[in-house]
């Protein structure tokens, strides 16, 4: 949640190697993902406290989702989860994924790994935790998204915290 400000004190700290915090690729990720969850709401919320979450912790989740939106989780995915979903999520997947290949990968600036790629592997490290399907119908739509996935995962080695 405080990821931002995580990064900002790592950079600060351990300046070398770089997180490449005033990148301009960085901006363009933070206002693209905003316009990609929403979407795919009714997808990935209910995946949320049937595969990751503790009974009490589901019990919450579930009770302000209910709150927020007004309805249960389960009838968010009948209403929003289908393919309109996806299709409605299709055109900011591809604009990530043009700027990932913008300088040919696998990184946004291609062989140098940033925070803006963090901030992509921890949205499709989630769906992959969530719901493996979620993960590889994104990779299907962009396949540059799984090109990152893969180029990341010594970085996604220890998953159990």
């Amino acid at each position: 949640m405080e990821s931002q400000a995580i990064a900002q004190r790592l950079e600060k700290d351990h300046p070398t190697p770089s997180l490449h915090l005033d990148s301009p690729l960085l901006p363009k990720v933070q206002a693209l993902l905003p316009k990609i969850l929403p979407p795919l709401g009714g997808l990935w919320q209910p995946a949320v406290p049937a595969n990751l979450l503790n009974p009490s912790s589901k019990e919450y989740f579930e009770r302000t989702r209910y709150e927020r939106l007004g309805k249960p989780l389960a009838q968010i995915a009948q209403e929003s989860g289908g393919e309109e979903a996806w299709m409605a999520a299709i055109p900011e997947l591809k604009e990530l994924g043009a700027l990932l290949k913008a300088e040919g990968g696998p990184f946004m600036m291609g062989k140098t790994p940033s925070y803006a790629d963090f901030v992509i592997l921890g949205w499709l490290q989630f769906f992959k935790t969530i719901d493996v399907k979620l993960y590889e119908r994104v990779v299907s739509i962009e396949p540059a998204f799984g090109t990152l996935y893969d180029a990341s995962k010594q970085w996604l080695e220890r998953d159990d915290h």
